[in-house]
Protein backbone atom coordinates (compact mmCIF):
# COMPACT_ATOMS: atom_id res chain seq x y z
CA UNK A 1 0.00 0.00 0.00
CA UNK A 2 1.53 3.31 -1.41
CA UNK A 3 1.26 6.22 1.78
CA UNK A 4 1.75 10.05 1.01
CA UNK A 5 2.76 11.81 4.29
CA UNK A 6 3.04 15.34 3.27
CA UNK A 7 1.21 17.51 0.79
CA UNK A 8 4.42 18.46 -1.06
CA UNK A 9 5.39 14.22 -1.24
CA UNK A 10 1.51 14.10 -3.26
CA UNK A 11 2.09 17.07 -5.55
CA UNK A 12 5.66 15.64 -6.37
CA UNK A 13 3.89 12.17 -6.70
CA UNK A 14 0.71 13.17 -8.80
CA UNK A 15 3.06 15.52 -11.27
CA UNK A 16 5.61 11.54 -11.73
CA UNK A 17 2.11 10.04 -12.60
CA UNK A 18 0.95 12.52 -15.13
CA UNK A 19 4.48 12.67 -16.54
CA UNK A 20 4.66 8.89 -16.90
CA UNK A 21 1.28 8.33 -18.09
CA UNK A 22 -0.64 6.93 -15.25
CA UNK A 23 -3.43 8.82 -14.33
CA UNK A 24 -4.73 8.94 -18.55
CA UNK A 25 -7.54 6.44 -19.42
CA UNK A 26 -7.26 5.03 -22.83
CA UNK A 27 -10.25 3.28 -25.20
CA UNK A 28 -8.75 0.64 -27.29
CA UNK A 29 -11.40 0.29 -30.08
CA UNK A 30 -10.66 -3.75 -32.00
CA UNK A 31 -9.58 -6.09 -29.95
CA UNK A 32 -8.05 -8.69 -32.27
CA UNK A 33 -4.70 -9.42 -32.10
CA UNK A 34 -3.49 -6.08 -31.92
CA UNK A 35 -6.12 -4.40 -30.09
CA UNK A 36 -5.00 -7.16 -27.20
CA UNK A 37 -1.10 -6.52 -27.70
CA UNK A 38 -1.97 -2.52 -27.38
CA UNK A 39 -3.60 -3.56 -23.96
CA UNK A 40 -0.59 -5.56 -23.29
CA UNK A 41 1.54 -2.59 -24.41
CA UNK A 42 -0.07 -0.21 -21.69
CA UNK A 43 -0.18 -2.35 -18.92
CA UNK A 44 3.67 -2.94 -19.27
CA UNK A 45 3.54 0.74 -19.01
CA UNK A 46 2.11 0.72 -15.53
CA UNK A 47 -1.55 1.72 -16.53
CA UNK A 48 -3.73 0.27 -14.31
CA UNK A 49 -6.05 -1.89 -16.23
CA UNK A 50 -8.69 0.28 -14.38
CA UNK A 51 -8.31 2.78 -17.16
CA UNK A 52 -8.35 0.52 -20.09
CA UNK A 53 -11.46 -0.18 -21.85
CA UNK A 54 -11.79 -1.68 -24.87
CA UNK A 55 -14.73 -1.91 -27.10
CA UNK A 56 -15.34 -4.32 -30.33
CA UNK A 57 -18.28 -5.26 -32.26
CA UNK A 58 -17.21 -9.22 -31.72
CA UNK A 59 -19.36 -10.42 -28.12
CA UNK A 60 -16.36 -12.93 -27.81
CA UNK A 61 -13.60 -10.25 -28.26
CA UNK A 62 -14.92 -8.34 -25.66
CA UNK A 63 -15.48 -11.43 -23.55
CA UNK A 64 -11.69 -12.65 -24.08
CA UNK A 65 -9.94 -9.38 -23.15
CA UNK A 66 -11.95 -9.37 -19.79
CA UNK A 67 -11.18 -12.48 -18.90
CA UNK A 68 -7.56 -12.19 -19.93
CA UNK A 69 -6.36 -8.93 -19.27
CA UNK A 70 -9.35 -7.77 -16.52
CA UNK A 71 -10.12 -4.85 -18.51
CA UNK A 72 -13.67 -3.54 -18.69
CA UNK A 73 -15.19 -3.82 -22.08
CA UNK A 74 -18.06 -1.78 -23.76
CA UNK A 75 -20.84 -2.52 -25.88
CA UNK A 76 -20.93 1.18 -26.55
CA UNK A 77 -17.96 2.89 -27.33
CA UNK A 78 -20.02 6.43 -26.57
CA UNK A 79 -20.97 5.34 -22.81
CA UNK A 80 -16.63 5.98 -22.55
CA UNK A 81 -15.18 7.95 -25.24
CA UNK A 82 -15.72 11.30 -22.90
CA UNK A 83 -14.09 9.76 -19.91
CA UNK A 84 -10.98 8.60 -21.63
CA UNK A 85 -8.13 11.15 -22.47
CA UNK A 86 -7.31 8.81 -25.88
CA UNK A 87 -8.43 6.54 -28.01
CA UNK A 88 -5.82 3.30 -29.62
CA UNK A 89 -7.59 2.18 -33.22
CA UNK A 90 -6.49 -1.55 -33.67
CA UNK A 91 -9.30 -1.85 -36.16
CA UNK A 92 -8.69 -3.39 -39.56
CA UNK A 93 -7.63 -0.46 -41.59
CA UNK A 94 -11.01 -0.24 -44.23
CA UNK A 95 -12.63 1.18 -40.87
CA UNK A 96 -9.57 2.97 -39.25
CA UNK A 97 -11.06 6.36 -40.74
CA UNK A 98 -14.26 6.01 -38.89
CA UNK A 99 -12.99 5.51 -35.59
CA UNK A 100 -10.25 8.86 -36.72
CA UNK A 101 -13.16 10.84 -37.24
CA UNK A 102 -14.62 9.49 -34.35
CA UNK A 103 -11.94 10.61 -32.13
CA UNK A 104 -11.73 13.84 -33.64
CA UNK A 105 -15.00 14.39 -33.33
CA UNK A 106 -15.24 14.12 -29.25
CA UNK A 107 -11.76 15.83 -29.10
CA UNK A 108 -10.02 12.75 -28.40
CA UNK A 109 -5.69 12.15 -29.35
CA UNK A 110 -5.69 8.55 -31.12
CA UNK A 111 -3.15 5.98 -31.83
CA UNK A 112 -3.45 4.19 -35.06
CA UNK A 113 -2.04 1.47 -36.48
CA UNK A 114 -0.62 0.82 -39.95
CA UNK A 115 -2.63 1.93 -43.00
CA UNK A 116 -3.18 1.08 -46.44
CA UNK A 117 -5.60 4.06 -47.66
CA UNK A 118 -4.89 7.70 -48.01
CA UNK A 119 -8.21 8.93 -48.84
CA UNK A 120 -9.58 11.09 -45.91
CA UNK A 121 -6.43 11.19 -44.38
CA UNK A 122 -5.37 14.64 -45.11
CA UNK A 123 -8.97 16.48 -43.43
CA UNK A 124 -8.41 14.36 -40.78
CA UNK A 125 -4.85 15.87 -39.73
CA UNK A 126 -6.42 18.84 -40.60
CA UNK A 127 -9.47 19.07 -38.58
CA UNK A 128 -6.98 17.49 -35.87
CA UNK A 129 -4.89 20.34 -36.07
CA UNK A 130 -7.71 22.72 -35.50
CA UNK A 131 -8.81 21.18 -32.51
CA UNK A 132 -5.12 20.74 -31.10
CA UNK A 133 -5.93 16.71 -31.11
CA UNK A 134 -2.30 14.45 -31.57
CA UNK A 135 -3.39 12.39 -34.69
CA UNK A 136 -0.20 9.45 -33.68
CA UNK A 137 0.30 7.04 -36.82
CA UNK A 138 2.08 3.86 -35.65
CA UNK A 139 5.90 3.66 -35.95
CA UNK A 140 6.32 -0.24 -35.27
CA UNK A 141 8.60 -0.60 -38.91
CA UNK A 142 11.31 1.70 -37.88
CA UNK A 143 11.90 0.70 -34.59
CA UNK A 144 13.10 -2.97 -34.93
CA UNK A 145 16.07 -3.73 -33.77
CA UNK A 146 17.87 -4.55 -36.72
CA UNK A 147 16.54 -1.90 -37.85
CA UNK A 148 17.93 1.08 -35.52
CA UNK A 149 21.34 -0.57 -36.30
CA UNK A 150 20.94 -0.59 -40.22
CA UNK A 151 20.18 3.09 -40.13
CA UNK A 152 22.86 3.85 -37.58
CA UNK A 153 25.29 2.20 -39.46
CA UNK A 154 24.43 3.98 -42.49
CA UNK A 155 24.23 7.46 -40.66
CA UNK A 156 28.19 6.61 -39.66
CA UNK A 157 28.69 5.38 -43.08
CA UNK A 158 30.45 2.12 -41.82
CA UNK A 159 30.53 0.27 -45.36
CA UNK A 160 30.71 3.56 -47.25
CA UNK A 161 27.88 4.61 -50.02
CA UNK A 162 24.65 2.89 -50.31
CA UNK A 163 24.53 1.32 -53.78
CA UNK A 164 21.72 -1.98 -54.21
CA UNK A 165 19.95 -4.22 -51.33
CA UNK A 166 17.76 -6.99 -51.85
CA UNK A 167 14.80 -7.54 -49.40
CA UNK A 168 12.95 -10.36 -49.18
CA UNK A 169 9.69 -10.41 -46.60
CA UNK A 170 7.77 -13.66 -46.90
CA UNK A 171 5.29 -15.27 -44.55
CA UNK A 172 2.62 -17.79 -44.64
CA UNK A 173 -1.01 -16.06 -44.74
CA UNK A 174 -3.33 -18.88 -43.06
CA UNK A 175 -0.64 -18.88 -40.38
CA UNK A 176 -1.33 -15.58 -39.01
CA UNK A 177 -4.55 -15.88 -37.28
CA UNK A 178 -4.32 -19.75 -37.11
CA UNK A 179 -7.46 -19.20 -34.02
CA UNK A 180 -9.83 -18.15 -36.52
CA UNK A 181 -11.54 -18.50 -39.90
CA UNK A 182 -9.45 -17.29 -42.48
CA UNK A 183 -12.29 -16.00 -44.65
CA UNK A 184 -13.26 -13.32 -41.61
CA UNK A 185 -9.53 -12.33 -41.45
CA UNK A 186 -9.40 -8.54 -43.30
CA UNK A 187 -5.91 -9.65 -45.17
CA UNK A 188 -7.84 -12.31 -47.35
CA UNK A 189 -9.83 -9.38 -49.12
CA UNK A 190 -8.45 -7.34 -51.70
CA UNK A 191 -8.45 -4.47 -50.62
CA UNK A 192 -6.89 -5.10 -47.50
CA UNK A 193 -5.10 -8.35 -48.37
CA UNK A 194 -2.29 -9.64 -46.75
CA UNK A 195 0.74 -8.78 -48.65
CA UNK A 196 -0.73 -4.95 -49.65
CA UNK A 197 -0.45 -4.35 -46.28
CA UNK A 198 2.68 -5.52 -45.64
CA UNK A 199 4.20 -3.72 -48.83
CA UNK A 200 2.88 0.08 -47.24
CA UNK A 201 5.06 -1.44 -44.28
CA UNK A 202 7.82 -2.30 -45.10
CA UNK A 203 8.18 0.43 -47.43
CA UNK A 204 7.84 2.62 -44.44
CA UNK A 205 11.33 1.49 -42.85
CA UNK A 206 13.52 1.30 -46.60
CA UNK A 207 12.48 4.78 -46.96
CA UNK A 208 13.52 5.83 -43.43
CA UNK A 209 16.40 3.96 -44.40
CA UNK A 210 17.11 5.00 -47.55
CA UNK A 211 15.49 8.26 -48.41
CA UNK A 212 12.33 8.91 -50.74
CA UNK A 213 11.45 6.21 -54.17
CA UNK A 214 11.61 7.95 -56.99
CA UNK A 215 10.28 5.35 -59.28
CA UNK A 216 8.81 2.06 -58.89
CA UNK A 217 7.89 -1.02 -61.47
CA UNK A 218 6.13 -3.91 -60.22
CA UNK A 219 4.72 -7.07 -61.00
CA UNK A 220 2.61 -9.01 -58.27
CA UNK A 221 -0.13 -11.90 -58.42
CA UNK A 222 -1.89 -14.66 -57.28
CA UNK A 223 0.55 -17.72 -57.20
CA UNK A 224 -0.36 -19.88 -54.11
CA UNK A 225 -2.81 -23.06 -54.71
CA UNK A 226 -3.27 -23.60 -50.88
CA UNK A 227 -5.25 -20.95 -50.15
CA UNK A 228 -8.63 -19.49 -51.18
CA UNK A 229 -8.35 -15.84 -51.19
CA UNK A 230 -9.18 -12.95 -53.84
CA UNK A 231 -5.64 -11.10 -53.43
CA UNK A 232 -2.55 -10.91 -55.07
CA UNK A 233 -0.29 -12.85 -52.25
CA UNK A 234 3.44 -11.27 -53.67
CA UNK A 235 4.49 -8.18 -54.64
CA UNK A 236 7.69 -7.32 -56.60
CA UNK A 237 9.20 -3.98 -56.63
CA UNK A 238 11.70 -2.64 -57.88
CA UNK A 239 12.68 0.73 -56.63
CA UNK A 240 15.48 3.28 -57.50
CA UNK A 241 15.54 6.12 -54.69
CA UNK A 242 16.22 9.45 -55.32
CA UNK A 243 19.80 9.38 -53.67
CA UNK A 244 20.51 6.46 -56.89
CA UNK A 245 20.20 3.54 -54.68
CA UNK A 246 18.68 0.44 -56.69
CA UNK A 247 16.36 -1.71 -54.18
CA UNK A 248 14.63 -5.43 -55.33
CA UNK A 249 11.80 -6.08 -52.44
CA UNK A 250 10.19 -9.18 -52.75
CA UNK A 251 6.70 -9.12 -50.20
CA UNK A 252 4.64 -12.34 -49.80
CA UNK A 253 2.47 -14.19 -47.74
CA UNK A 254 2.76 -17.48 -49.75
CA UNK A 255 6.31 -18.41 -47.45
CA UNK A 256 6.64 -21.03 -44.78
CA UNK A 257 8.12 -20.77 -42.90
CA UNK A 258 8.29 -17.31 -42.21
CA UNK A 259 11.57 -15.56 -43.78
CA UNK A 260 12.73 -11.61 -43.97
CA UNK A 261 16.51 -11.33 -45.59
CA UNK A 262 18.25 -7.97 -46.29
CA UNK A 263 21.27 -7.99 -48.11
CA UNK A 264 22.91 -4.72 -48.96
CA UNK A 265 26.38 -3.71 -51.10
CA UNK A 266 27.93 -0.73 -50.22
CA UNK A 267 30.81 0.71 -51.44
CA UNK A 268 33.19 -0.15 -49.02
CA UNK A 269 31.47 -3.42 -47.56
CA UNK A 270 28.30 -5.81 -47.16
CA UNK A 271 25.71 -5.92 -44.84
CA UNK A 272 23.41 -9.15 -44.23
CA UNK A 273 20.65 -9.56 -42.20
CA UNK A 274 18.36 -12.44 -41.21
CA UNK A 275 15.54 -11.54 -39.00
CA UNK A 276 14.43 -14.36 -37.68
CA UNK A 277 17.13 -16.77 -37.74
CA UNK A 278 20.06 -14.36 -36.64
CA UNK A 279 18.77 -11.47 -34.17
CA UNK A 280 21.65 -9.92 -35.46
CA UNK A 281 23.12 -7.34 -38.20
CA UNK A 282 26.75 -9.01 -39.92
CA UNK A 283 28.88 -6.28 -41.54
CA UNK A 284 32.01 -7.28 -43.85
CA UNK A 285 34.31 -4.63 -45.04
CA UNK A 286 36.44 -4.42 -48.26
CA UNK A 287 40.14 -6.28 -47.29
CA UNK A 288 38.55 -7.51 -43.66
CA UNK A 289 38.80 -11.16 -42.73
CA UNK A 290 36.14 -11.32 -40.28
CA UNK A 291 32.24 -10.50 -40.23
CA UNK A 292 31.32 -8.00 -37.56
CA UNK A 293 28.36 -8.79 -35.69
CA UNK A 294 26.05 -6.43 -33.99
CA UNK A 295 23.56 -8.10 -31.92
CA UNK A 296 20.19 -6.90 -31.05
CA UNK A 297 19.66 -7.79 -27.54
CA UNK A 298 17.37 -9.66 -25.76
CA UNK A 299 13.43 -9.70 -26.34
CA UNK A 300 10.38 -10.85 -24.69
CA UNK A 301 8.08 -12.03 -27.17
CA UNK A 302 4.51 -12.99 -26.33
CA UNK A 303 3.74 -16.50 -26.28
CA UNK A 304 2.78 -17.70 -30.04
CA UNK A 305 4.49 -15.10 -31.66
CA UNK A 306 8.11 -14.69 -33.20
CA UNK A 307 9.56 -11.18 -31.92
CA UNK A 308 9.62 -9.30 -28.34
CA UNK A 309 6.94 -6.94 -27.40
CA UNK A 310 9.40 -4.04 -26.90
CA UNK A 311 8.90 -2.19 -30.41
CA UNK A 312 5.30 -1.84 -29.53
CA UNK A 313 5.95 -1.07 -26.00
CA UNK A 314 8.17 1.51 -27.27
CA UNK A 315 5.64 3.25 -29.96
CA UNK A 316 2.95 3.67 -27.34
CA UNK A 317 5.06 4.98 -24.47
CA UNK A 318 6.26 7.52 -27.28
CA UNK A 319 2.43 8.30 -27.63
CA UNK A 320 1.61 8.54 -24.37
CA UNK A 321 4.82 10.92 -24.13
CA UNK A 322 3.98 12.58 -26.82
CA UNK A 323 0.31 13.50 -25.16
CA UNK A 324 1.53 14.57 -21.83
CA UNK A 325 4.75 16.71 -22.34
CA UNK A 326 4.99 17.33 -25.99
CA UNK A 327 8.08 15.50 -26.70
CA UNK A 328 8.05 14.32 -30.68
CA UNK A 329 7.04 11.34 -31.47
CA UNK A 330 9.51 10.51 -34.09
CA UNK A 331 7.22 9.61 -36.42
CA UNK A 332 4.09 11.32 -39.08
CA UNK A 333 1.37 10.48 -41.14
CA UNK A 334 2.79 12.13 -43.75
CA UNK A 335 5.38 9.35 -43.59
CA UNK A 336 2.85 6.90 -43.83
CA UNK A 337 1.26 8.56 -46.63
CA UNK A 338 4.10 8.31 -48.76
CA UNK A 339 4.74 4.93 -48.36
CA UNK A 340 1.09 4.07 -49.55
CA UNK A 341 1.94 6.90 -52.47
CA UNK A 342 5.01 4.15 -53.37
CA UNK A 343 2.61 1.11 -53.20
CA UNK A 344 -0.16 2.88 -55.16
CA UNK A 345 2.35 3.73 -58.22
CA UNK A 346 3.42 0.12 -57.96
CA UNK A 347 -0.13 -1.00 -58.27
CA UNK A 348 -0.33 1.05 -61.43
CA UNK A 349 2.89 -0.31 -62.64
CA UNK A 350 2.22 -3.48 -62.44
CA UNK A 351 -1.39 -3.22 -64.20
CA UNK A 352 0.25 -1.10 -67.23
CA UNK A 353 3.60 -2.88 -67.44
CA UNK A 354 5.62 0.04 -67.17
CA UNK A 355 7.77 1.91 -64.49
CA UNK A 356 6.23 4.91 -62.68
CA UNK A 357 7.33 8.37 -60.92
CA UNK A 358 6.26 8.75 -57.86
CA UNK A 359 4.48 11.38 -57.08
Amino acid sequence: MLIIKSRWCWVKYLDKMIKEGKTMKFLVVGLGSMGKRRIRNLLALGISKSKIFGFDTREDRKIEATNKYGISCVDDAGSVIRTVDAVIISTPPDIHLKYQKYAIENSRHFFCEAGVFKEGIKEVLEMAESKNIKAIASKTPILLGERKIIKKLLLKNHIGKPLTFSYHSGNYLPYWHGWEKFSDFYVSKRETGGAREMTAFQLTWLRWAFGEIEKVFCIKGKLSPDFKADIDDIYNLICIFKNGVFGNIIVDVITRPTTEIFELACTNGVLHCNYYYENSVKVKRDGEEEWQTFEVGKETPEKGYPRGEEMYIEEIRDFVDCIKTGKDYGHSYNEELKSIEVLEAAEKSADSGKMMIVN
